[in-house]
């Protein structure tokens, strides 16, 4: 076959035959068939650079979508976490006047007499005596000392008086 011959191909179509002219193909130069080649070799270089392109915004577009969800979520549990503290400051409160009413004196007193039965104490008097200024020898031998020590010094006076009648 030559460049500009036309083929002859038969094609068949339900019962009839037609005849179809066409062209073979030319056979091209090898200059542009370097370019067909360079075409071609771009595109297949390109395509993975879109595929990679498009599987990082899809990863970007999840992890933005998991982070509104997890920013979702954390105001979720702050407004409960809020109603709670609420609550907890209230009980808080209440428990607070109950513990008041529970510890008064007026509250124990009634308690006291009521359900323990007890009677308040009749008045009593007190007298407030004075220290004595100045210490004579008859107090201090009946404490066991000699008036110029203090009591430990007359119980080491003892210890010392039992110590030689033994030696003795």
């Amino acid at each position: 076959m030559t460049m500009t011959q036309p083929v002859r191909r038969e094609k068949n179509r339900g019962n009839t035959r037609h005849r179809q002219l066409s062209v073979a193909p030319k056979e091209r130069a090898p200059k542009q068939r370097a370019k067909q080649r360079r075409r071609g070799s771009t595109l297949a270089q390109v395509f993975p650079f879109f595929v990679v392109l498009a599987i990082a915004l899809a990863a970007v577009l999840l992890i933005n979508s998991a982070q509104k969800a997890l920013i979702a979520q954390g105001s979720v549990d702050l407004e409960r976490l809020k109603g709670e503290y609420l609550s907890a400051k209230e009980l808080n409160e209440t428990l607070k006047v109950e513990r008041a009413k529970l510890i008064s004196p007026e509250r124990i007193e009634q308690v006291a007499m009521g359900k323990l039965k007890m009677v308040k104490p009749a008045k009593v008097s007190y007298i407030k005596l004075e220290p004595a200024k100045a210490a004579n020898k008859d107090s201090l031998a009946m404490a066991g000392g000699t008036g110029t020590g203090s009591f430990l010094g007359g119980i080491w006076e003892r210890m010392g008086a039992l110590y030689s009648d033994r030696v003795r």
